[in-house]
């Protein structure tokens, strides 16, 4: 009896752990998603660059700024879609002067984070971040 209660408190444990580990912000500007299948390779200078670590072909994905309220993070920006392919194990640059994704986040104090990817079959991956309103797009 001792024993399965035990192992009852450690799988517990061990599943907030893994929850809490779910997000991880990285140098105040980018959070990754444990289950995203784009992930934040770069962040200097104004260009974000972001890694296909999914087996699938990426046809966009979105991009937003959010800041943390409380428990839960709160979007305040949304930005035009990334169109075009991105291979499985490709990386895919989100870059310019001035007005950049990366930039107009910083400048609020808030996380980059990616909001959607859709694959090139037609499924999508959504981002447990930010809920989603107005027939699928993040608001």
């Amino acid at each position: 009896m001792k024993l399965s209660i035990w192992a009852l408190a450690v799988a517990l444990a061990l599943s907030a752990s893994s929850f809490a580990q779910s997000t991880r912000v990285r140098d105040s500007t980018v959070i990754d998603q444990q289950d995203c299948p784009l992930a934040f390779s770069q962040w200097n200078g104004s260009a974000v660059v972001v890694k296909n670590v999914s087996r699938q072909q990426i046809a966009s994905f979105d991009l937003v700024c959010i800041v943390r309220t409380g428990k839960a993070y709160q979007l305040i920006d949304k930005f035009d879609p990334s169109e075009g392919l991105v291979e499985p194990g490709a990386f895919s640059s989100e870059g310019g002067f001035d007005a950049t994704p990366l930039n107009a986040c910083r400048s609020r104090k808030g996380l980059l984070a990616v909001a959607s990817v859709k694959f090139a079959d037609g499924t999508e991956w959504n981002s447990h971040l930010v809920k989603k309103t107005d027939g699928g797009s993040p608001k």
